[in-house]
Parts: structure tokens; sequence; C-alpha cells
């Protein structure tokens, strides 16, 4: 009977520290998400500076810093969220230890950041209904 107690404790045990390390993967993850929401914002603004900057003819050097730092913060955004990357490698880690479920491992897995350098990989409506367009 001890033994089943014992049994029973200790998996109450590892799944607490699962829930524990899952919660914080969570956490790590809504980061991302956020990040990756203030680079799209911050592109937006790169575009529409850079357009009407252009449309204008107004394009100077000193319009070339205000694009640089814009260029600096979404650069920096991208070291932050490998930086969250690699402590969701850690839990994962962690995770591993407490004996995840292949389901588990795969919703704990790291997120990239969002790459707006390659296009979108969903073809627009009009592309599938016409492909010769």
């Amino acid at each position: 009977m001890e033994d089943f107690f014992d049994k029973l404790k200790k998996g109450a045990k590892e799944a607490t520290e699962k829930a524990g390390i899952l919660a914080k993967i969570a956490g790590l993850k809504t980061q991302i998400v956020n990040n990756n929401l203030k680079k799209d914002g911050l592109f937006k603004e790169l575009g529409k500076v850079f357009f009407s900057e252009l449309k204008a003819g107004t394009f100077k050097e000193e319009l070339k810093e205000s694009l640089k730092k814009i260029v600096d913060e979404i650069e920096a955004l991208d070291s932050e969220i490998a930086r969250v990357n690699e402590e969701i490698a850690k839990l994962n880690e962690d995770l591993k230890k407490v004996g995840a479920t292949e389901e588990e491992m795969k919703e704990a897995a790291p997120l990239e950041p969002k790459d707006v350098t390659k296009p979108n990989e969903e073809t627009p409506q009009e592309e599938k209904d016409n492909p010769q367009g």
C-alpha cells in the first residue's frame, strides 16, 4: 500500500512540475507573439515613412538615420525573440525529464521570429481562381 502512495505522490509531483514548465513556456511564447506584433507595427511605420518621403521627393540623409533607428528596433526584437527561444529550449529539456508526451513537447516547441522579408505563404484568392492572372 505504501508503494502505491509513493507512486501517486511521484506522479502528482511530476504533473505539477510539468504544468509549471508548460505555463512558463506559454508565457514566453506570448512574449514572442507580442514582439512579432511590435515588429509588424515597425515594418508598417518603416514603409509609411519611406513611401511618403520617396513620393514627395524629399528622401534625405536625415531620413536614412530615422529609418535605421526603426531597423535597429526590429533587429533588437529579433534578438529578444532568439533569447526567449533559448529559454524555451532549456525548459523543453526540463519537460523531457518529467516525462512530457510527444503532444506536449510539440506544443512547447520554440516559435520563430516572424520573417516579413519572405512572401506570404498563402496565395491570394484571385490567383487561386485564375492562375494565369
